[in-house]
């Protein structure tokens, strides 16, 4: 859990160094350095890793899930450097219920009255938080297709993990972004330039992969409905350094829509959460 606590506070402050870089760079140039700095500082981490296997069979696979990781980095990425950080993080909450819904429509996973109770919940706090009409923040928009591209991925994600092992799976998928980002970059290009930017950009880079690399031990030392619902605590970091870094405060509506969206990712955790048996239990 602890682990989980840094990879939230990582990826948080990794969305503040967003907002600092987006005032002189675009956020498709940002997309590509961050998974160009992400891809050097994890590839030492990977190659020591036992698990990781050099050739695959499913390549066409891994460089669609890399893709759409892609299309939701940058939809991401530009959500974040125009909307408010606290939410754009309530509405990526909803990228697991979009998950779950996907692979019932796709996988043919059963689905019961908890499952579409729960994305009705978090259909409607996500139109809360959006507030449909003439207040609506159209990096909202950003931030919602953003968390359908990533449920998405999740998809595909699962589908590899029954054939690679995560190792492959990262090494290819962070190849393969550092390649398919840096087109859309070329097109808005100009090169960093004072010194500064590139310190930025260093850390940019640093604390996704710090994020990713504590996520990723945090599942393999315990269940994944154990560390989970610590990944809430995105929303609080985001409030706490949107409001002391850029002065931003969370309307009610956000507030709302968020406690709505995590109460629908809870229910559908708690569907897929296997039953507990009196040996489990003690």
């Amino acid at each position: 859990m602890a682990l989980m606590l840094a990879a939230t506070l990582a990826f948080t402050l990794m969305q503040s160094v967003i907002r600092v870089l987006a005032d002189d760079l675009h956020p498709l140039q940002i997309t590509f350095f961050r998974n160009a700095f992400g891809f050097l500082t994890v590839l030492p981490w990977l190659t020591a890793l036992q698990g990781l296997t050099w050739t695959t069979a499913r390549l066409p696979t891994l460089l669609l899930r890399s893709a759409l990781n892609t299309c939701a980095m940058m939809l991401f990425f530009t959500a974040v450097s125009l909307a408010p950080m606290a939410q754009v993080n309530a509405l990526q909450f909803s990228a697991t219920i979009m998950a779950t819904l996907l692979a019932v429509l796709f996988l043919r996973e059963q689905a019961g009255p908890r499952l579409w109770a729960a994305t009705l919940l978090g259909f409607a706090g996500a139109v809360v938080i959006l507030q449909p009409g003439p207040s609506m923040h159209f990096g909202a928009l950003y931030a919602l297709g953003s968390a359908t591209l990533w449920g998405m991925t999740l998809i595909v994600i699962k589908q590899l993990s029954r054939t690679e092992t995560g190792a492959t799976i990262v090494f290819y998928t962070a190849l393969f972004m550092s390649v398919l980002s840096l087109p859309p970059a070329l097109l808005v290009w100009t090169w960093p330039d004072r010194p500064a930017l590139w310190g930025w950009l260093l850390l940019l880079g640093l604390t996704g992969t710090a994020a990713q690399l504590s996520l990723t031990e945090a599942l393999r030392r315990a269940d994944t409905s154990v560390v989970m619902p610590v990944d809430y605590m995105k929303l609080v970091w985001a409030m706490l350094l949107g409001f002391f870094l850029f002065g931003e405060i969370p309307s009610a509506f956000t507030w709302i829509g968020g406690v709505m969206v995590i109460g629908a990712t809870v229910m559908v955790a708690a569907r897929d959460r296997p039953p507990r048996t009196r040996g489990s239990a003690a």
